[in-house]
């Protein structure tokens, strides 16, 4: 039997060392609970966040204001690549008007 009377799990000393052994389990965890805080983590590691770009490369952590100007450079790329596109499909419709004219 597992309960029976001559188990350990009746016995109460296999329950507190089993309590003992969660305790110390815990308490040696602290630390690293510790390092989890952002004040903690920067004090002792000194490192600066890294993290992805969406093509998978790591790169440094942005803060708010680098990723602002971040946004404001692709949105003018963004409007550069528009303002490309539309200026070669005007060339392109000349080119054809003119060499249409010229048969």
């Amino acid at each position: 039997e597992i309960f029976g009377k001559e188990s350990i799990l009746v016995d109460w000393r296999f329950w507190m060392t089993l309590d003992f052994s969660e305790t110390c389990y815990s308490l040696l965890l602290v630390p690293f609970v510790l390092l989890q805080l952002e004040p903690f983590k920067r004090y002792f590691t000194h490192a600066k966040p890294t993290g992805y770009d969406r093509y998978g490369r790591l790169c440094w952590s942005l803060g708010a204001y680098e990723i602002a100007q971040l946004d404001e450079q692709r949105a003018r790329e963004e409007a550069e690549d528009r303002a490309a596109s539309a200026i070669q499909g005007l060339w392109t419709r000349r080119r054809s008007t003119f060499e249409a004219a010229s048969d």
